[in-house]
Order: structure tokens, then C-alpha cells, then sequence
């Protein structure tokens, strides 16, 4: 882990915290490398100054509220492309109930399965 790394994980896990189900920035893998492809050089020197505690961010989150949101919008953007947050995405998607679609009759594939139609006959 390279020290920008190393520095800016409390400052992702303040950012994105996590819990049960969602990991925190820096488990999910967000780095000081995607961040630094995100935001300009001088942004990105800004944000390795920062301090990591909820005073701090709060206070530079009033003082300079258009930096702090590119911050953030950087520091999302990273998260929600990383495996570990498409991983959780994916099993809450698939949790939840399925729409029937209005192009595909499930009666249709039961019958199917059932009667073993299309299975090949040597």
C-alpha cells in the first residue's frame, strides 16, 4: 500500500464508513490512484492535507463547498465502480423480486421443462 494509501484511508472511511453489508472506502478498495485520476493536482494536494475528523471536514465542508462536493462526487464515483461495492449492488438487485416481463411467459418454460419439449431424441 503506497503511503497516499496508507494516508487517506481514514479519511475515505469518515467519507464512506460502511457497515454489515457495505464495506468501508478503503475495504472496498478505493486508492489515492483513482481519486488522483479524478480530481486536478491541485484538489488532489488539497485532499492529502486534510485532516481526518468529523470537525475538520465539517469545517472545510462550510468553508469551501464546492471543493468539498468534487471531493465526495470523486470519492463515490471511485467506490461504486470497485468490485466490492459491485458485488454488494449485485446481490441486493438479485435479493429483490423480479418483474414479470411483458415479453416472457414462465407458464410457457414450465410446460416446456415438463413435457422435456426440444430435448433431442437419438
Amino acid at each position: 500500500m503506497s503511503d497516499h494509501n496508507r494516508d487517506l484511508a481514514p479519511l475515505l472511511d469518515l467519507l464512506i464508513p460502511g457497515d454489515a453489508r457495505w464495506p468501508s472506502a478503503s475495504r472496498a478498495g478505493v486508492t489515492a490512484t483513482m481519486l488522483e485520476a479524478e480530481l486536478d493536482d491541485a484538489t488532489f494536494d488539497w485532499v492529502l492535507s486534510l485532516a481526518a475528523t468529523v470537525p475538520a471536514l465539517t469545517a472545510i465542508e462550510q468553508r469551501e463547498p464546492a471543493r468539498f462536493r468534487r471531493l465526495l462526487e470523486a470519492v463515490y464515483r471511485a467506490y461504486y465502480t470497485t468490485a466490492a461495492a459491485q458485488a454488494v449492488i449485485t446481490a441486493l438487485a438479485n435479493a429483490g423480486p423480479r418483474e414479470p416481463s411483458a415479453h416472457f411467459d414462465e407458464s410457457l418454460v414450465s410446460r416446456v421443462i415438463a413435457t422435456q419439449a426440444g430435448k433431442r431424441r437419438l
